[in-house]
């Protein structure tokens, strides 16, 4: 599960199986940004945006005005070791 930071402002709980389902979150390459993690309840979380975001002057994301596009918010586990 991830949670989906959508530029209109409207979060949502997302599935997550992998590579595809993170680039259609993001709609297109993923990119981390590095600038932003967070360690809530000991937990690590990445937070991802397209990578193509700026080249395809997507919207600016209302909840993080300084990222265009939606992010992306996931638990670092295993699958991202």
């Amino acid at each position: 599960m991830a949670t989906l930071y959508k530029t209109d402002g409207t979060v949502e709980t997302v599935e997550v199986n992998g590579l595809e389902d993170l680039q259609k979150h993001v709609g297109g390459l993923i990119e981390v940004i590095p600038e932003m993690r967070d360690t809530t309840n000991s937990k690590t979380h990445l937070f991802l945006a397209n990578e193509e975001g700026m080249m395809k002057e997507l919207p600016i994301n209302k909840t993080f005005p300084l990222i265009v596009g939606n992010v992306l918010r996931v638990e670092l586990g295993k699958e991202f070791d």
